[in-house]
Order: C-alpha cells, then structure tokens, then sequence
C-alpha cells in the first residue's frame, strides 16, 4: 500500500514540475529573443534553422524526392537541389 501512494505523489509532483517549467518558459521574459536564425549547408543547398538556447533545430528539410507516382516502389532519389537558404523554421 505505501508503495502506491509514493508512486502516485510521485507522479502528481512530476506533473506539477512539468506545468511550472512550461509555465515559467513562457513567462519569462526575453524568452522569444532566445531564438537566433543559424544557417547549415547541405549538399542540395543551405537551409536556415534556429538555435534555441545552444539547440539548432531544422525543421522540413526534404531528404529524398517524392515517392509518388512514377517513384512509387522505387529506390529513393535525391531531392532537387536548391539555390538561396531554405527556410526550415517548420513543417
């Protein structure tokens, strides 16, 4: 029996940490100024990111060529190369 209730104060200590951190990122100010555009290159071109407290997150970058179609059960291609930065900043 005391093992249940350490493990479910655990649990609701753990969502309350949870809810105080996201709570707090949000809150504090200055937060969104944290966020730097970063650039990489690739080999089909360069693509820029963001750099989130020393994390660079990339987001949709196309690794292959789509698979519709004539691709359809094929090997994957090389995506098409691309000139400029890419923005990866999402889906």
């Amino acid at each position: 029996m005391s093992h249940e209730r350490s493990r479910r104060e655990f649990l609701k200590q753990g969502a309350a940490l949870t809810a105080l951190s996201a709570a707090g990122a949000w809150w504090r100010p200055g937060a969104a100024q944290e966020l730097r555009h970063v650039e990489a290159a690739t080999t089909f071109g360069r693509v820029r990111g963001v750099d989130e407290r020393g994390i660079k997150i990339f987001k949709g970058i196309p690794y292959g060529a789509s698979t519709a179609g004539a691709g359809r059960f094929r090997r994957p291609a090389h995506p098409a190369a691309w000139t400029g930065v890419r923005d990866a900043l999402g889906p």
